[in-house]
């Protein structure tokens, strides 16, 4: 969509701007507008760009809480639950190579 703005001679002074929009698919009539519409659509755009400002920072303060919340409680369960994991794993390694060391001896070495 291109848009051009251009001020009629004569309607500049009374606050009127032509406002033509040039859409291929729609082929939209170029109208004419006041200055009060034009301040009105400023103000939504206002609006619009208030409300995108307020979701940008939900969004970021939410991830910050997350980051926070994973830096303090999470990470450190992990670690804890993964130590765990990897002790039981080298405990249960220990008693293989126990076991396979007492087979040996008692084979005289034969496996």
């Amino acid at each position: 969509m291109t848009m051009v703005v251009q001020a009629e001679e004569g309607l500049a002074p009374m606050g009127e701007w032509r406002i033509e929009v040039a859409e291929r698919l729609a082929g939209i009539e170029a109208k004419m507008v006041t200055k009060d519409e034009l301040a009105a659509l400023s103000n939504e755009i206002a609006v619009l760009q208030g409300t995108l400002e307020g979701v940008a920072w939900v969004v970021r303060t939410g991830l910050i809480v997350l980051t926070v919340f994973v830096a303090i409680v999470a990470l450190p369960r992990v670690q804890v639950w993964w130590g765990k994991k990897r002790a039981a794993a080298h405990e249960a390694a220990r008693r293989r190579l126990l076991t396979r060391t007492e087979e040996g001896s008692a084979t005289g070495g034969v496996p």
